[in-house]
Order: C-alpha cells, then sequence, then structure tokens
C-alpha cells in the first residue's frame, strides 16, 4: 500500500488523479475543521453545523476514493452508456441552453448559491464531476493538452471570481436592504493604507507568486508549438488562437462580413457603454447586484453568455472538419457535416406552397424588386425585431427604464441588446429548425 500511495500507477491519468484526490480530502478537512470552530462561536445559528459536516463528509468521499484504489488500483468513472447518452445529446443548441440555464440559476438563485449552506456542495461537487470525467482517457488527453489547459484554467478562474463577486453583491444589498453600509463602505475598509509600504509590499508578493508558478509551469510543460508551417499540409482543425476561436465559431452561423467585424465591433462596444446608458448612482465603489439588475445580467450574458461560451465551443467541441464532437467522442474519425444554405423565404414559401426562386435559377441576375420580394419575410422580421418590437416594450416591460434614462439611451440600449439576443436566437435556429440565414442575398453580398 505504502509503495502504491508514492510510486502510483504507471498510467498518467490516474497518477494525477490520486493526488488531486487526496489534496481534495485534505482541503475539505481543514475547511471541515475552521468552520467547525467559527460555529461553536456562533451560538446563534445553530443550523451552521451543516458546513462542517458537509465538508466533513466531501472529505470523507475523497478518502474512500483513494482507499478503494489502494487496494484495487481502480478510480470512480462514468459507465460507457452514460458517457454515450451524453455524446449523443450534446450539440451546439444543448451546450448553449444548459450554459445559460446555469447562469440563469446562478443570478435568480444567487443568494441561496452564495450561502454558506451551500459552498461546500458549489465548490466539490463540480470537481468531483470534473476529475470523475477525467478517467476517461479521450476526455483527459482532450482537456490536458497544453494549450487547452490554459483556457481550462481561465474559465475556472472567471467562473470562481464570479461566485465571489456575487457572494460579495449579496452582502451589500442585504446590508443596504437594513439601512447599513455596504461591506466596502464600512469603517474598517475606509481607513486610510498608505501606497508605500502597504500596497507595494502586496504587489511585489504576488508578482513574485505569479512569476514563480508561471516559470515552473513553462519548464514542466512543453510549449503548444508544432512544425513550421507545410503550404502543402493543411491541419485539420485549423484552428485559431484562443481569443479568436469565438470569432471562429461564429464563422458557423453568420457571414464573415457579420462574424469578422460588426458582431465583434458592436458586441464591445455595447458591453463598454452600459454603465453609461443605465447611469443609476447607486452601485458605484462597491459590489452590487440590486441597483442595477439588468444592466448587470445583461453584461454577463454578453461575456459570460456568448463569448466565454463560443470560445468553450471552439476549443473544447470542434473537431476535424470543425464538426461537433462530444466530450467522449474520439477524434479520430472525421466527421463531415454539410448543411446547405435554406433561407427562412424558402421554409415560409414551403409552407404556403409558393415555390421561391433561389439564387442561380436564372440566367439573368433577379431585379432589386425580384430580391426584394423574394426575401420579405427575412426582412420583415428584422423589422419587427429591431424597429417594432421596441416601440412595444416602452409601454409595457422597459417603460421604467425608458423614463430613467431617456429616449436616446433606451433605444440606443434596446438595439445594442437586441442585436446581442440575434447571437443565441440565430444559433438556436440553425441547430433547431436548420435555418440558416434569415436574409439570404448573395447577389448583392448581403446575408444575416
Amino acid at each position: 500500500m505504502l509503495y502504491r500511495l508514492l510510486f502510483p500507477s504507471p498510467q498518467p491519468a490516474p497518477a494525477i488523479l490520486v493526488w488531486i484526490y487526496a489534496i481534495l480530502a485534505v482541503i475539505n478537512a481543514v475547511a471541515a475543521v475552521r468552520t467547525g470552530i467559527r460555529w461553536r462561536r456562533d451560538a446563534a445559528r445553530p443550523r451552521l453545523f451543516l458546513v462542517p459536516a458537509a465538508f466533513g463528509l466531501y472529505s470523507l468521499v475523497a478518502a474512500v476514493v483513494l482507499g478503494r484504489w489502494l487496494f484495487t488500483g481502480e478510480l470512480p468513472s462514468i459507465p460507457k452508456v452514460a458517457r454515450d447518452f451524453i455524446d449523443s445529446s450534446l450539440n451546439p443548441a444543448t451546450v448553449c441552453l444548459i450554459w445559460w440555464g446555469l447562469l440563469f440559476v446562478l443570478l435568480v438563485f444567487r443568494r441561496p448559491l452564495v450561502s454558506r449552506m451551500a459552498r461546500p456542495h458549489v465548490f466539490n461537487l463540480p470537481a468531483i464531476a470534473f476529475l470523475v470525467a477525467l478517467t476517461d482517457n479521450t476526455f483527459a488527453s482532450l482537456v490536458s493538452q497544453p494549450d487547452h489547459f490554459a483556457i481550462l484554467l481561465m474559465v475556472a478562474a472567471t467562473l470562481f471570481y464570479l461566485y465571489a463577486a456575487l457572494s460579495l453583491a449579496v452582502r451589500n444589498d442585504q446590508h443596504i436592504a437594513c439601512g447599513q453600509p455596504p461591506v466596502e463602505g464600512q469603517h474598517r475598509e475606509r481607513e486610510k493604507v498608505l501606497v508605500w509600504p502597504d500596497l507595494v509590499y502586496i504587489e511585489l508578493l504576488a508578482m513574485i507568486i505569479v512569476t514563480t508558478l508561471l516559470l515552473t509551469w513553462s519548464l514542466s510543460m512543453s510549449a503548444p508549438l508544432e512544425q513550421p508551417a507545410n503550404p502543402l499540409h493543411t491541419p485539420n482543425p485549423a484552428k485559431a488562437p484562443w481569443y479568436f476561436v469565438g470569432l471562429q465559431e461564429l464563422l458557423v452561423y453568420f457571414d464573415p462580413w457579420l462574424a469578422g467585424v460588426v458582431i465583434p465591433s458592436i458586441l464591445t462596444f455595447g458591453l463598454m457603454i452600459l454603465p453609461y446608458l443605465d447611469h443609476c448612482p447607486g452601485g458605484s465603489g462597491y459590489y452590487s447586484f440590486a441597483t442595477r439588475p439588468r444592466t448587470t445580467a445583461a453584461f454577463l450574458f454578453g461575456f459570460l453568455g456568448l463569448w466565454l461560451l463560443l470560445i468553450v465551443i471552439g476549443v473544447f467541441f470542434r473537431g476535424p472538419n470543425w464538426a461537433f464532437y462530444g466530450p467522449f467522442e474520439p477524434r479520430e474519425l472525421p466527421k463531415v457535416e454539410v448543411t446547405a444554405p435554406r433561407p427562412l423565404s424558402s421554409c415560409v414559401s414551403g409552407l404556403i406552397g409558393v415555390s421561391s426562386p433561389r439564387p442561380g435559377d436564372a440566367a439573368v441576375p433577379p431585379s432589386a424588386f425580384q430580391v426584394l420580394s423574394r426575401e420579405w419575410p427575412g426582412l420583415g422580421l428584422l423589422l419587427a425585431y429591431f424597429v417594432i418590437l421596441p416601440l412595444a416594450l416602452q409601454r409595457g416591460p422597459t417603460h421604467a427604464f425608458r423614463r430613467r434614462v431617456g429616449t436616446v439611451r433606451y433605444y440606443l440600449a434596446m438595439f445594442l441588446f437586441l442585436f446581442m439576443l440575434m447571437i443565441p436566437l440565430k444559433i438556436l435556429l440553425r441547430e433547431i429548425f436548420y435555418v440558416n440565414y434569415l436574409v439570404y442575398i448573395p447577389e448583392w453580398g448581403w446575408s444575416i
């Protein structure tokens, strides 16, 4: 047993997982002791004993897994039936819906999710699920690639700091509702601290720690560099750097002029000016969600629900020929996903029993009147979406927002929000209803 503990299995994935389970057991044991001491001091809240009990339970689970490995050499894994079901059920639409659903649950149920009672489960359940998935060789090789591992750390760090920010925002909202100042406005937080030596020492220590981690990482892992480019051989898939993979994923749903220029520019501009469109005086200088819930939710949806999601799909779910692969599906067998242009106008014409002429049917290019008469369903839908819908909403759900920000800011904010919302709608239209274009005018080089 001691030999197995000191010299784990020669297979790389189980050896790493054993030590991660050991670290998880130690961290939960320490957390159980600390929260137990805090619970003993807080006699007014006897139910808090569930927090150290939960940490202790997770530590016991990790210890049981280690004990099973010591005697049998096996770690818990996902059954093949479950892996096949996950691979067959996932597609771009379901991945997006799951991601957006989790973000919606986190924002709507933020108070119970950031409470002390929920923290052991919020941190441990995703970690255990990820460790169980790592026993699959395909999934382990996918996430352990040097360029993929950095993206995984970025996503994990982003979600961790989002959870920490929401925790502080919930505390501040509760304090303000009770007539107390936020955490950042309390007396001990307002105490003057000098730049030298307090801040400089902290920055110097952080710089040393981060530099040490990066140096250790760079020496222990090979750089994800390939051989020099060969014009006679194109890698499959030819993926862009991670910060451009989101644009590459947008090319599946939009034309290049939209996916590469218009959408990133408008999306970035819209996220930047959100605080200026909703100029609420509250929430300045401290974390808060209740002061501007719609603006905060729109920003989080644009950044996490769209941009980060597109990067995750492009990095972890796209394989050869830019086909969609499940997390446990091997990439050795290339797929070919060919989807012919299916505009909305052809679908509408098929429903009403009228044949809609398509580009290339006639030798003579169609006139402007013929093009407009052909694409009237998509053009009418876009007109209703960007013009009629904001006018209708200002008399109902967004009436108070329009009165607070004014007419110009209201219509600018609605245009940016509806333009951002067009991205998930277009993804769902293509993946569920197989509609590639709302407006398809290749004669003019203009298709949406």
